[in-house]
């Protein structure tokens, strides 16, 4: 057991890594696929998380491969080659609460503080 960083340093190491990472990435900015993304992911959300530190935000990387990951603070970021490979929503809402748990779970949190030790 040890503790962990803040809530507050954690959603600034998030934001500062989203924006690092945000120079590097082709967003895919369609409005009615983004609308889907967050309508699902905030739907996750009021169903399954009655408490969370983090207000989380959903976005869309034009990248083919097959690939999703959160960062700290809440930040999900999904690549649209998954919506090549899933055959429905449910599958999409899975993955989706994978990354949200990852986030729940602060694991990104967990490893700065074993860096740090």
């Amino acid at each position: 057991s040890f503790a962990l960083i803040s809530i507050k340093t954690e959603k600034i190491y998030g934001k500062q890594l989203f924006n690092a990472l945000s120079k590097n990435l082709k967003f895919f900015k369609d409005p009615e696929s983004l609308a889907y993304l967050n309508t699902l992911g905030n739907l996750l959300i009021k169903k399954g998380v009655s408490l969370s530190p983090f207000k989380f935000h959903f976005y869309l990387i034009k990248d083919d491969s097959f690939n999703a990951f959160s960062l700290p603070g809440g930040y999900i970021l999904v690549n649209t080659g998954v919506f090549a490979s899933i055959k429905d929503e449910n599958q999409l809402a899975g993955i989706l609460a994978h990354e949200i748990a990852h986030n729940l779970a602060r694991h990104v949190a967990k490893q700065i503080e074993l860096m740090n030790k």
